[in-house]
């Protein structure tokens, strides 16, 4: 469990973007009913690309 939350902090901090903005922003997606799961991995969603 700690590998994942470490490669997704990793993987966020590459693309210079904070991770609360991640997590704030995969969550209201994940609330307002967003299902598509690929486009709502840290690089596309700190490139500001999900949109659902």
């Amino acid at each position: 469990m700690a590998a994942t939350y470490h490669s997704v902090i990793g993987t966020v901090k590459l693309h210079g973007s904070s991770i609360w903005n991640f997590i704030g922003t995969f969550f209201k997606n994940i609330f307002n009913g967003c299902k598509d799961y690929v486009n709502m991995v840290p690089d596309k969603i700190t490139l500001a690309i999900s949109q659902c």
